[in-house]
């Protein structure tokens, strides 16, 4: 059974059975794929699969190249000789099969990152374990670097991107909070690097940084990302 896997967060890379995937003729296809690994839970009708990523083609041209690019992706990713297949086509309807053999990132930083704003001072060993993981799948902005002219596909890029990047800081803070708990300033100094890259007006991160450079016993420093702190604020 062929085994899919697709790298969405930072620029796109997929591999099928360890092999990159070739073949795409354009972003759009890949887009094709990322949209339908990510919205896997339900069969998207095909019209708007067609509005999706041509939305100012004609209903007939958007829907022809739909076809075309189902065509091109099935033979990117191998679903004809996989069983069961990837797809699961009908005339009316596209789906992600489930219950085929295929990762994505996104799914696996999803199910990494717990809901709720749980005690963030308080994890379990097998929490922080966890967060590491989420962390180090964070490669970057969902789907960096590819180009859709489409608005209705990019709005939903920026929508899903939005969403990762609030889970990543509130995973980045957690972590922080969680190593500094337990005394591992060195960890908890080089999350909270992250956490100011991804949100360099964040006072709460900014407050967090200078406290562990006065633990660590770094007190110019402390006061000199003080300054940084009222300048980025």
């Amino acid at each position: 059974m062929p085994h899919l896997s697709l790298r969405l967060l930072g620029p796109f890379r997929g591999a099928l059975d360890g092999e990159p995937l070739d073949g795409f003729r354009s972003d759009k296809v890949r887009a094709l794929l990322a949209y339908l690994c990510v919205e896997c839970q339900r069969p998207w009708p095909r019209e708007t699969l067609a509005h999706l990523l041509w939305a100012d083609f004609p209903e007939t041209n958007a829907r022809s190249n739909l076809r075309n690019a189902l065509s091109n992706l099935r033979t990117v990713i191998g679903d004809r000789r996989a069983d069961p297949p990837f797809l699961d086509i009908s005339r009316a309807t596209v789906q992600f099969n489930d219950g085929s053999d295929w990762w994505v990132d996104v799914r696996a930083f999803l199910e990494l990152v717990p809901e709720g704003d749980r005690d963030e001072g308080h994890l379990s060993d097998e929490d922080v374990d966890r967060l590491e993981e989420a962390l180090a799948l964070y490669r970057g902005r969902f789907l960096e670097g590819i180009a859709v002219d489409s608005a209705p596909f990019e709005e939903w890029v920026v929508t899903t991107a939005e969403g990762l990047r609030r889970k990543l800081l509130r995973t980045a803070r957690r972590l922080a909070l969680a190593h500094a708990a337990s005394g591992d300033l060195t960890a908890s100094t080089e999350v909270t690097r992250r956490w100011l890259a991804l949100e360099p007006w964040d006072e709460a991160a900014h407050r967090h940084m200078m406290q562990l450079l006065a633990l660590r016993g770094q007190r110019s420093a402390a006061l000199a990302h003080y300054q940084a702190c009222r300048r980025a604020l």
